[in-house]
């Protein structure tokens, strides 16, 4: 595009020049037939007494004293009178047109006379004698009485077009060629100004499909009135939902997952149960019917703890969504935050809960506690020391806001893709059993992080409870 509006200034600037050289050509044309005209007028104008009286000598004097002695392409070269019948009278190149006598026939005298007798007489006129470079002039001598007895006649030469093109061209192309080397840059830098941002948009649409929206939304040139900026808008409202699209698209895969997850778990849970209760009542019965010995003691004990430990990891993936008779109030969480005293007097982080309720909503109590806890629990683990987390609940319209925020380190993208998945790396069934819970009572939940803070946010419908 650059290159483009470079040649097409250049061609321009070539035209323009081309046209003002021809312009000039023909206006110095004109000039020369005008001038050419008022030499023969007044010429005929001047030698009427002399012809009336017949005295060649004095038409001759006044012939050459009205021709001017330089030559030049505007003035004439000869001049001749003649009378009524067409004889020669007087001549500035006698011994070319001698007096008294007829044109030659070839001479252009013949030719320019030829054309003129007859309608147009009466008046000057110029001619281009055919074949040759020249303009003829031509006026007749006419009486106080209408009568013509006699013509004045004057030669010149056309301009020649070629040299006069040239001279003017090369007049003219000195500021053709200030003006390009004003326009070149010009048009180099519109051009690129103009090329540019559809470069970048071009550029962006090879990249659908293999990076991320949000990172061709970034390389994108900013909105604007234009056609290139209403482009470029059109374009990021095309990948912002590409990039929508493909976040529900995760969502949905990671529900599913999650949802295999639970039910593989659950029946896990279920058979490891019944033979684990069928032991602990075996242990239980020997306790208080076995012999009593102090190794044996130890080693039931020591496998009494552990089968606990394994009933406790075993119950945590059996999550009971039932809903309880009451319903959650603002005393739920006074209490959470005296469970959590124990917790915080060992991670030095500054705790605020932001509490909006008045009256208690109906959702089940139970679940929400144990939301509640594994949040906070998560977010005092995650924050700096010294840090803060807040807690914001409160009722908007039909729902249950409620969100938990600490200042630790930015999660990972790909942390989060697993974020709500049981068994991770760090350990811990908190967030996943909070997600089943969420999910159980039809709510959403979501982590929203941050340069500075991660927060999650869950939002629950009210309903009442059967």
């Amino acid at each position: 595009m650059p290159l483009g509006l470079i040649v097409a200034a250049g061609i321009t600037a070539v035209v323009m020049t081309g046209i003002l050289a021809w312009q000039s050509i023909n206006r110095s044309a004109q000039v020369s037939r005008s001038t050419l005209l008022r030499f023969a007028d007044a010429g005929a104008r001047a030698v009427r007494p002399a012809l009336v009286h017949d005295d060649p000598w004095q038409i001759y004097e006044l012939l050459t004293a009205l021709l001017p002695p330089e030559e030049s392409p505007v003035t004439p070269r000869i001049g001749v009178v003649l009378d009524a019948a067409g004889n020669i009278v007087v001549s500035t190149q006698p011994m070319r047109y001698p007096a008294f006598s007829a044109p030659p026939a070839d001479s252009w005298i013949n030719a320019a006379f030829a054309q003129d007798r007859g309608a147009n007489a009466q008046f000057a006129r110029a001619i281009d004698v055919d074949g040759s470079d020249l303009i003829v002039a031509i006026a007749p001598v006419v009486t106080d009485d209408q009568l013509i007895i006699g013509w004045v006649g004057v030669e010149g030469r056309k301009l020649h077009f070629a040299d006069e093109f040239a001279e003017l061209f090369r007049t003219a192309a000195l500021p053709a060629a200030c003006v390009a080397v004003i326009l070149l840059p010009l048009g180099w830098w519109l051009g690129r100004r103009i090329s540019r941002p559809l470069a970048t948009i071009a550029a962006a649409v090879d990249k659908v499909g293999t990076d991320s929206p949000n990172k061709i939304i970034a390389a994108l040139p900013p909105s604007g009135p234009d056609e290139i900026g209403v482009l470029s808008h059109r374009m990021k409202s095309m990948l912002q939902g590409l990039e929508e699209k493909a976040a529900l698209e995760r969502e949905f895969i990671a529900a599913e997952r999650l949802a295999a997850i639970g039910r593989l778990t659950s029946g896990i849970a279920h058979e490891i149960n019944n033979p684990l209760g069928g032991m602990l009542n075996a242990i239980s019965t020997f306790k208080r019917h076995g012999d009593h010995t102090a190794l044996g003691n130890q080693t039931i004990s020591l496998i009494e703890r552990g089968l606990l430990q394994i009933k406790e990891t075993v119950s945590a993936l059996l999550v009971d969504s039932k809903p309880s008779a009451r319903k959650f109030s603002e005393q739920d969480v006074r209490d959470t935050r005296v469970l959590l005293e124990s917790e915080l007097m060992q991670y030095p982080v500054e705790l605020a809960i932001e509490c909006e309720l008045v009256d208690p909503v109906n959702l089940p109590a139970n679940p929400l506690r144990q939301i509640l806890m594994n949040l906070l629990l998560n977010a005092i683990h995650a924050a700096s020391p010294n840090g803060h987390v807040h807690c914001a609940i409160c009722q908007s319209g039909g729902s249950l806001l409620l969100s938990v925020t600490n200042d630790g380190k930015k999660l990972p993208d790909d942390f989060r893709d697993h974020l709500f998945e049981p068994f991770r790396k760090d350990g811990g069934l908190g967030l996943w059993i909070t997600y089943q819970l969420v999910q159980q009572m039809d709510g959403h939940i979501s982590v929203l992080p941050s340069t500075d803070k991660t927060a999650f946010d869950i939002t629950l419908p009210i309903r009442e409870i059967s």
